[in-house]
Parts: structure tokens; sequence; C-alpha cells
């Protein structure tokens, strides 16, 4: 309940400098110093900031009730708490962050998860290259201020079953079944 209430604290100074800040955008677009299309904008930060006041205080409504629940008092009342919430900002240790993001078995499970995709995804590309192919690009560094073209071939090798050609649709299976059903008459 107390992180409820210091979120409404700051939730209500955010409305406050929203105000402020509308209120020194209006003046400067009355002094034609600044676009009415500013002052819309921080019309539009005011009324965001005047929505995260209600949402803030229904969170503390909730709170509360969670608070009476767990009391078992729907009766119970409870004023405004004192006091901080403990701020932690301490940065965690890399080299523990590190291993246990490693040792992480669903991790493990999307890595071996990317490897089946793309061995997948590179026999798929492998079958489907043309017999031969060509690219050429043109390449330019600022650093050394030079130019050049790269021209490149690739040719299948007949040896192997890749790159022959791009990949053909299977034929259909076919049964022992007649699929030339007539279209039932209209009648």
């Amino acid at each position: 309940m107390l992180a409820a209430e210091q979120s409404l604290a700051l939730t209500e100074e955010s409305l406050s400098l929203a105000r402020a800040f509308a209120g020194t955008v209006a003046e400067k677009v009355r002094a034609g110093a600044a676009s009415p299309i500013e002052e819309t904008r921080a019309a539009v930060r005011l009324h965001g900031a005047a929505a995260e006041i209600e949402r803030a205080r229904r969170e503390v409504a909730l709170a509360r009730a969670e608070l009476a629940l767990a009391v078992g008092d729907p009766a119970v009342r409870s004023e405004a708490l004192d006091g901080q919430l403990p701020e932690d900002t301490t940065l965690p240790d890399f080299a523990a962050l590190t291993a246990q993001i490693a040792a992480s078995s669903d991790l493990r499970l999307l890595e071996r998860e990317i490897l089946v995709r793309r061995s997948a995804l590179a026999e798929v590309r492998a079958q489907s290259a043309a017999d031969i192919t060509w690219q050429a690009a043109a390449n330019y560094s600022r650093l050394d201020r030079e130019a050049w073209v790269t021209v490149g071939a690739s040719v299948p090798l007949f040896a192997s079953r890749r790159n022959r050609g791009p990949s053909q649709p299977l034929p259909p299976k076919r049964s022992g079944r007649n699929w030339n059903v007539p279209a039932p008459s209209g009648g």
C-alpha cells in the first residue's frame, strides 16, 4: 500500500508540472514565440497526467481493499501511511548475472530452436539456389575515400545434391480413389 501511495504522490507532482508546463507554453503561444501545435501537445500531456492520477488513485484503493482482505475485516479503514520504501540502487554483479542467464534452461531451449530453424533455412536456400548466379556491388569508404566494385559468381557443384536449380513441388500423391465426383444437380 505504501508503494501505491508513493506512486500517487509522484503522479500528483507530475500533474502539477504538466499544468505549469501547459501554462508556460500557452503564454509563449500568446506572445508568438511558439506554435499553437505546441500548446496542443502540452494540453495532451496534461490530460495524460490527469488520467495517470485516476489510475494511481485506483491503485491506492485496490491496495486498501487488499489490505482489508488480508486482515479479514472489510470494515477496516486505513489512513495514508508514513514512511519511505527502501530503494535498492546497487547494480547486480555482471559475472553472476551472466552465469545465471547462461544457466537458463529456457535460453538453451531457445538457442536449440534457433539452430534448428537456421539449418532448415539453409537447407531450403541451398535447394532453391539457381544454377548459376552472379552478384555485383558498389562500395565507397569515407574513411579511405576509396570506391570499388565487387563482382561475384556462383556455379553449382554437380557432384553433390546441392544447387541443382530451383526446388520443384512434390507430385500429388495418387490413390485408387476417383476424385471426379459429379456436381449435384440444381433441381
